[in-house]
């Protein structure tokens, strides 16, 4: 990852970003307003339209035309192309929402780690200029945050490390770049 990137992600996110976002956000909420959410339950007992399927139903529509009179009138070629369609573009769709997700997600997990770091940085400064009256009490309730926490490999942590973490933050880690989405994209 770009280690600039850590540092100035909170530069980036302005309040007009943050509206344009919302904006975008309530446009594609409206606009998906027919979508269904499914249990975990409902998803597993549906059928997939997977590459398996892709050659199928395609060659399906094409018996199913050349033996129209076979084929029941609630069954039509036509019927099962709109509902193809519908799957093929509804799907591009949402992987391309998924993306734009996962990288807002990992923006915002960078965005955290670059703040827990920063917070330790200066919480090490402040802890080594602890005689100053009234700073060592706020550094010994600040320290009672850390405790050595047991890794699941069964070793201890030999840092400090935020509580309701499992490991140390890595403030400037070399973490890959945001990727950018291009300005046209093929739908």
């Amino acid at each position: 990852m770009n280690q600039n990137l850590n540092t100035t992600i909170h530069e980036l996110v302005t309040p007009e970003l943050l509206h344009t976002l919302d904006v975008a956000l309530t446009g594609l909420e409206t606009a998906a307003a027919f979508a269904v959410g499914l249990s975990s339950r409902d998803r597993a007992r549906l059928r997939t339209y997977g590459p398996a399927n892709e050659g199928f139903v395609p060659e399906l529509i094409s018996a199913a035309e050349q033996y129209s009179s076979l084929v029941p009138p609630d069954r039509s070629p036509a019927e099962i192309e709109k509902r193809r369609v519908a799957t093929v573009e509804l799907t591009k769709r949402a992987v391309r929402c998924a993306n734009v997700c996962q990288r807002l997600s990992d923006t915002a997990r960078v965005a955290g780690d670059g703040t827990v770091g920063t917070a330790l940085d200066l919480y090490h400064i402040l802890k080594r200029l602890g005689n100053v009256e009234g700073l060592d009490a706020s550094i010994g309730r600040l320290s009672r945050r850390f405790a050595q926490r047991p890794r699941t490999n069964g070793s201890t942590t030999t840092g400090p490390t935020p509580a309701g973490s499992s490991q140390p933050t890595t403030a400037g880690a070399n973490i890959a770049a945001f990727p950018t989405a291009p300005a046209a994209q093929a739908a």
